[in-house]
């Protein structure tokens, strides 16, 4: 079969809608079993790593060249370094609320790198991110945009 890339409509009634080819660019006409997101070429844009049966794995770099990304690597409390469980809210002017969670297994024979991934209109400098960390703590910070790669440590 061929694979296709899902997005989120943000619609409970139909949760998710397939992106066309000519709009995401990716095709697998194979049997595709597991997908990994990260950042291949440092740019801040997730990059999609797909595994296929009986083939040689695909890399998918994100050419998007909207928006303003950052992506945000959280640093947990001891036992849980990666900080799983951590959900990350993203609030700029204008736009709807961005929301990301760390989080653990993510496929078959697959895991993506720890790293939230968002971005903002080119006209924003700052960004307020609320963080709820898995202890049920919360802790809110002004991002300065700068940066694209921010690494953010549990208090």
């Amino acid at each position: 079969g061929i694979s296709a890339l899902l997005r989120g409509t943000g619609n409970p009634e139909e949760p998710f809608e397939v992106v066309p080819v000519l709009e995401s660019g990716v095709l697998i006409p194979e049997d595709a079993r597991s997908v990994a997101v990260c950042d291949v070429n440092q740019d801040a844009r997730p990059d999609l790593f797909v595994g296929i049966n009986s083939a040689h794995p695909s890399l998918f770099l994100n050419q998007s060249k909207t928006g303003k990304p950052f992506s945000i690597r959280l640093k947990g409390a001891k036992g849980n370094p990666t900080a799983i469980g951590s959900r990350v809210t993203v609030s700029t002017p204008n736009i709807h609320l961005q929301s990301a969670e760390v989080y653990g297994g993510s496929g078959y024979l697959s895991q993506s790198e720890p790293v939230l991934y968002f971005a903002a209109p080119e006209a924003v400098r700052t960004v307020q991110i609320t963080i709820h960390w898995p202890d049920g703590s919360e802790e809110q910070r002004e991002i300065d945009l700068t940066k694209t790669k921010l690494e953010i440590e549990q208090k």
